[in-house]
């Protein structure tokens, strides 16, 4: 196994800074917080009433709640709508122009779903050069988006009122601790709910143009016109923030305490935050950016080494793929990022669709973000309230199926209930597929926006980003084969990853599967890639013999071309960034 250690360097010092040679740049690249793809899109992640005043949230920095006034006002589906009507029916695409005339008129989720559905079939069947006709159609998803967003606001607040009516009702003794009980988990998943909905709005958000719309907020229009404003994209911020707001009173209780109502009565009163308030009527209320979370429980440190057990992990890895005919990744395809320039990796790489790992690209341009991931309980203190899609049980690498479910929580609960120092995550996830859990492809970087100022974009993405993804889960954790439809540098930040890739020639061989959506086609296959069922998929031996595989160590940066079929597994609790360009 030389020859696959020759591959890491020699970093058993524990000094992460000496794994590459590279050494930082007296002058670093900006900051992914200049980046226009971040500055652009900020609005859709903070809230100000006024467009184009959004700054950075910092940890420190209250954050405005936005007004139920604004909320009501500030969507205005009577003058979005009739546009998106007009340009559907005239586009022939009347199933998705009638449902949202309906929506418009009666603003459900069902008719919101409706459009939804509508506008995806369409998607399916548009031409990839009809880039307006998508457009247009992704900003019907858009509308709807944010309907739904506003409707699981609607329950939340319906469900915190609730629960705040169980609560002085049991300090006189008037009800019940079930009943108190039952109203804290109807609140707790109504405010999930709705940081789910409000963060797929911000998300599609990234996919669309929404001009500045004048709207009347606060009532009815006064003759000088001093309550009309110019709403830009300040509206699906101002449901962001309302749904963290709303998730607020939760931090500082576990995943399964919230998830399961155990516990939790004898202490309510003393144990659980009263928000700031969720959505006020008031202008002036306030949220603390930084979530400060009372957590059960020290959290561990993220690797940045591989230990001995894991060299032998990997020794094994390596003995079987090669024994089924796969190939380790050449030493000629790991470059170090100080003899790789941006023409010659687009020249050499891109341009031949080939992947390729780059050494050092974090260290030679100043990325702390090593420094605030790694260490999960500063993680959880400074962003802890941002809710984040959890999977649970996700499929385990030997291809045994797990009961696979994601629910919203908040980061600090997630990563109390998952990253506590007195588990062990190595083992956990070998031997049991429920402590398996998974942050994965999600808009934490847009969330915690002061990370952004621990990172930049990478030169070899060009200045151009369609999507930055953070992942971030236990050891166990798979994303089973599929291809991407963009170029992608896949960073490792912490922790270790096995990655297997194929050629895109193989899809026949992996037996290619199409699901449509947004306009793109992704391409996925059934293939459990380290545990195929050769009866069922004898062919996957043909794709075997023309892939590859590799471990991916922290400030390693692989780029994965467009087309190219990739298949991941943690080999510990990681922390990776994407980046689609």
């Amino acid at each position: 196994m030389a020859d696959a250690w020759a591959l890491f360097g020699d970093d058993d010092d524990g000094d992460a800074s000496r794994a590459h040679p590279s050494k930082p740049q007296s002058a670093p690249p900006p900051r992914a917080s200049t980046h226009p793809f971040f500055t652009q899109t900020r609005e859709c992640w903070c809230f100000h009433e006024s467009p184009g005043a959004v700054s950075m949230a910092t940890a420190d920095e209250p954050v405005r709640i936005p007004s139920t006034a604004y909320l009501t006002t500030s969507l205005n589906l009577e003058g979005r709508v009739p546009p998106l009507v007009k340009e559907m029916r005239q586009r022939n695409l009347g199933t998705i122009a009638e449902s949202l005339a309906a929506m418009a008129k009666a603003p459900t989720i069902e008719n919101a779903s409706g459009v939804i559905n509508a506008a995806v079939r369409a998607l399916g069947v548009i031409q990839p050069r009809d880039v307006m006709v998508a457009t247009h159609v992704n900003a019907s998803i858009l509308l709807a988006r944010a309907v739904k967003a506003d409707r699981a606001l609607d329950a939340s607040t319906a469900a915190r009122m609730n629960l705040e009516t169980a609560e002085e009702k049991t300090k006189t003794k008037t009800t019940s601790d079930d009943s108190l009980n039952d109203a804290f988990h109807d609140a707790y998943v109504a405010a999930m709910a709705a940081a789910e909905a409000s963060v797929l709005l911000a998300e599609c958000a990234l996919l669309v143009d929404d001009p500045p719309v004048e709207v009347e907020i606060g009532g009815s229009r006064n003759s000088d016109n001093s309550n009309r404003q110019t709403v830009g994209r300040n509206w699906i911020g101002a449901r962001v923030v309302a749904a963290c707001s709303a998730c607020a009173r939760f931090e500082g209780k576990s995943f399964l305490e919230t998830e399961r109502q155990s516990r939790m009565i004898g202490d309510h009163e003393s144990s659980v935050k009263r928000p700031r308030d969720g959505i006020n009527e008031s202008d002036e209320t306030h949220l603390r950016g930084n979530s400060r979370t009372s957590l059960p429980k020290r959290l561990r440190r993220l690797p940045i080494v591989m230990d001995d057990p894991l060299k032998t992990t990997v020794d094994v890895l390596t003995d079987g793929f090669v024994s089924r005919g796969m190939s380790l990744l050449k030493t000629a395809d790991r470059v170090d990022c100080q003899h790789l320039t941006s023409i010659k990796f687009y020249n050499e790489y891109v341009s031949r669709n080939k992947p390729v790992v780059i050494a050092g690209v974090q260290l030679r341009d100043g990325w702390t973000l090593s420094s605030e991931v790694r260490d999960l309980q500063k993680l959880a203190t400074k962003h802890g309230a941002a809710p984040v899609p959890v999977e649970k049980g996700v499929q385990n690498y030997g291809g045994i199926d797990a009961d696979q479910t994601t629910t919203y929580a908040l980061l600090s609960t997630f990563l109390g209930e998952y990253f506590s120092e007195e588990s062990d995550g190595e083992a956990e996830a070998e031997t049991d597929k429920n402590r398996i859990a998974y942050v994965s492809q999600h808009s934490l970087l847009h969330q915690a926006q002061e990370l952004q100022t621990h990172f930049s974009v990478p030169e070899y993405c060009f200045g151009r980003i369609s999507a930055v993804n953070a992942w971030l889960g236990t050891a166990g954790t798979v994303t089973h084969l599929h291809t991407d439809g963009a170029e992608n540098l896949l960073c490792q930040v912490c922790g270790y990853k096995l990655v297997c890739l194929f050629p895109p020639s193989v899809a026949k061989e992996v037996y290619c599967e199409t699901r449509n959506g947004n306009g793109l086609v992704n391409q996925f296959s059934p293939v459990q890639c380290e545990a195929a069922d050769v009866t069922k998929y004898p062919l996957f031996a043909d794709a075997k013999k023309k892939g590859t595989f590799l471990i991916l160590a922290p400030d390693e940066t692989l780029f994965i071309p467009c087309g190219w079929w990739h298949y991941v597994r943690a080999l510990t609790p990681s922390f990776s960034v994407n980046f689609w360009f």
